[in-house]
């Protein structure tokens, strides 16, 4: 770590070489959030839409969710993954069953298996669900690492008509005035990597429009968006599509900021 601790010796205004402290200082915190310098941790947060349709990804879920972080502790044994997970249905779901829950960013794999094994797909009225109450809730999650990565996986759109072709109860847009292309913009000034893992095709056009808003530059790095196409069933062939798109997604984002 000679790299770092040079940095260190810059940025002391009492040093020889400090008359560019600030300028260093600002590298040093730059690559302290972006690079893999020093960043031996990483917070991974699943957001599930788990209304009636999703049965099969939700089943995914549970049954992958050990083979998942076992694979990815194997491959960086000695990085402290944490995983944090928000579920989501609709607005009218919220009166009978609910509309989000969260299990906050944590080590300990069985306090998420034990939340994602009391999940049921259930609820969803029109074709949209709350997508963007969903992002609201991942956004103020505590994400402390310098690695952060975030797994959407869903088969419908967020609420607003400009986001897809379908029935759509909210059609101005998110009842609650929440804007999911602003969202998209703040996943990644916060340096987290945003994949996209759907089912079906009325996704797509918001999938574009959320690259299209996601995809740019944070601290002079490039961040792109990336999605992924999943059957909307289960047999071992999907489980096994399901749990290494999931493990690549998240290496992909170990280290290496920016990569698309």
């Amino acid at each position: 770590m000679r790299f770092v601790d040079d940095l260190r010796v810059a940025t002391n205004p009492s040093s020889g070489t400090g008359r560019m402290a600030a300028a260093t200082a600002s590298a040093f915190a730059f690559l302290n959030r972006h690079s893999c310098f020093g960043s031996n941790d990483m917070d991974v947060c699943f957001l599930m839409d788990c209304t009636s349709s999703m049965g099969a990804q939700i089943e995914a879920g549970k049954q992958t969710t050990k083979a998942i972080a076992q694979s990815l502790k194997s491959s960086f044994p000695a990085v402290d993954f944490k995983f944090g997970f928000v579920a989501y249905r609709d607005h009218c779901d919220e009166s009978t069953t609910w509309r989000l829950k969260q299990h906050a960013f944590s080590s300990e794999i069985e306090s998420l298996q034990s939340f994602i094994n009391g999940l049921t797909a259930e609820g969803g009225g029109d074709t949209p669900e709350d997508v963007a109450g969903a992002l609201d809730l991942c956004l103020k999650l505590p994400w402390a690492a310098a690695n952060r990565c975030c797994i959407l996986v869903a088969d419908a759109p967020c609420h607003g008509i400009k986001f897809h072709d379908c029935d759509d109860d909210h059609g101005d847009g998110d009842p609650l005035g929440l804007d999911p292309l602003a969202q998209m913009r703040q996943l990644r000034e916060l340096g987290i990597h945003f994949s996209f893992f759907s089912t079906g095709h009325c996704t797509d056009k918001m999938s574009r429009l959320f690259r299209d808003a996601y995809n740019g530059e944070s601290d002079g790095v490039r961040y792109e968006m990336r999605t992924q196409k999943l059957e909307n069933n289960v047999n071992p062939a999907t489980l096994d599509k399901f749990r290494d798109c999931v493990v690549d997604t998240v290496s992909k984002s170990m280290g290496k900021p920016g990569r698309g």
